[in-house]
């Protein structure tokens, strides 16, 4: 049995992430990210799950109940972990070439720079190159954000507008 009392959560986290994964795979999903908080006996495993077509609450359902036999199994020792699945949110962190390119074409919200040259600029993500992500602005401006100088990125939400860029129809 996997000795959780004693161990940091990170260490619980590492030795049970291949049995979540494999469990979120099954199920057609993608583990995004899991997380153990609070001390024993007051324990939460958060489970962060996505897929290309957005969650649900029905698909968060299905994934903790199938999670929650495997997390009960003495060999696991996690029976007193209370379990919460959910997405990672509308405006979830980017992290890193994959997320970018899977997120072109999509509003993001990036902090770049260093010191008191640091800039934040919200935008369409146009382009993605091993050195830049190109922002579309205001006005079919865009500008290139050097991925070196990427202090965080993240997915952004607008509501009530289409701020996507404008195609020309032709016409008048």
């Amino acid at each position: 049995m996997l000795s959780i009392e004693m161990d940091r959560p990170a260490v619980v986290v590492d030795r049970i992430r291949a049995v979540v994964e494999a469990a979120v795979a099954s199920l057609d999903c993608e583990l995004w990210e899991i997380g153990l908080a609070g001390s024993p006996g007051h324990r939460l495993l958060r489970v962060y799950i996505d897929t290309p077509g957005g969650v649900d609450i029905d698909r968060c359902t299905r994934v903790a109940r199938a999670l929650r036999p495997l997390l009960d199994d003495p060999e696991v020792g996690l029976a007193d972990v209370d379990l919460e699945v959910s997405s990672p949110g509308a405006e979830r962190e980017l992290r890193g070439m994959p997320d970018y390119l899977r997120f072109i074409g999509q509003r993001v919200n990036v902090r770049f720079g260093h010191g008191d040259a640091e800039r934040v600029l919200e935008g369409i993500l146009l382009r993605v190159t091993d050195d830049a992500l190109t922002i579309a602005g205001p006005k079919d401006t865009s500008t290139d954000v050097p991925v070196r100088s990427l202090l965080a990125a993240r997915l952004a939400v607008r509501f009530g507008e289409d701020d996507r860029p404008r195609r020309n129809r032709g016409g008048g």
